[in-house]
């Protein structure tokens, strides 16, 4: 995998917690901090939704001299590990649950679409205007009913599938620790 498919993201970090926790900061301080109070996966995650088109992914992360040991960038890799393994699982009932909505959702917008197109071909036929604009009604009613799980089935699914890429390269990713000056 060539260099220009990885996905570099910088996290700095006042300690560990922080990969997973948002900071509390002040915006009112000097040094407010430049990414806010997102924990670093979350930045990490955003950085791949803005993104998309990476194939793998690499967190640097720097810290204070005082937060460095020896074992914290097993520690940090384990703890995404275990992250992600809990998120893929909601992604994936996410998606599940999506289908089944989507599914139930087609069923009536597929009634709903028949109905009001039925009735718009019957009052299509009037020479009243108002009929013939209640025709065209019926008929753009029956078509929007089908926005609902067109969204779910479309967007919706492809979202949560997004998503679970992006925790998948999450998880795989590769974590390295540097000390930074305070």
């Amino acid at each position: 995998m060539s260099k220009s498919d990885v996905l570099m993201v910088d996290l700095e970090l006042e300690n560990p917690d922080e990969l997973f926790a948002p900071r509390v900061v002040n915006p009112l301080i000097e040094d407010y901090p430049r990414r806010g109070d997102v924990s670093g996966v979350e930045h990490a995650i955003n950085a791949f939704y803005a993104k998309p088109k990476y194939g793998s992914m690499e967190l640097r992360i720097s810290l204070p001299p005082s937060e460095i040991t020896p074992e914290v960038a097993d520690t940090m890799s384990t703890g995404i590990a275990r992250w992600c393994r809990a998120r893929l699982i909601d992604f994936d009932e996410e998606i599940d649950a999506s289908k089944w909505r989507g599914r139930r959702a087609l069923v009536f917008a597929f009634l709903a679409l028949f109905f009001f197109t039925g009735l718009s071909k019957i009052l299509d036929d009037h020479d009243n205007i108002l009929l013939q604009i209640l025709s065209e009604g019926f008929n753009v009613a029956g078509w929007v009913a089908l926005w609902v799980p067109v969204e779910i089935l479309m967007f919706n699914v492809w979202q949560h599938r997004l998503g679970r890429k992006a925790y998948v390269l999450l998880s795989e990713s590769s974590v390295e620790v540097t000390s930074r000056d305070e």
